[in-house]
């Protein structure tokens, strides 16, 4: 897996860890990730259930040990 590119491997961790569904993890853009700072926090609502999963950027990087 560590040899897939980053967006694959992010979306992999995002999903493992926290969780989601696949079509919830494939609305992200990299436009929703790139203005992003240490201790900034994204939202995804899902759609079957309608509640909203917040991370924060700080985690999804150590998460990927990058």
């Amino acid at each position: 897996m560590l040899e897939s590119p980053p967006r694959d491997y992010l979306l992999f961790v995002l999903g493992i860890n926290n969780g989601l569904r696949v079509g919830d993890l494939l609305k992200l853009t990299v436009g929703d990730l790139r203005h992003l700072k240490p201790g900034e926090e994204i939202t995804i609502v899902e759609n079957k259930t309608g509640k909203r999963a917040t991370f924060s950027w700080s985690t999804i990087l150590s998460a990927m040990r990058i």
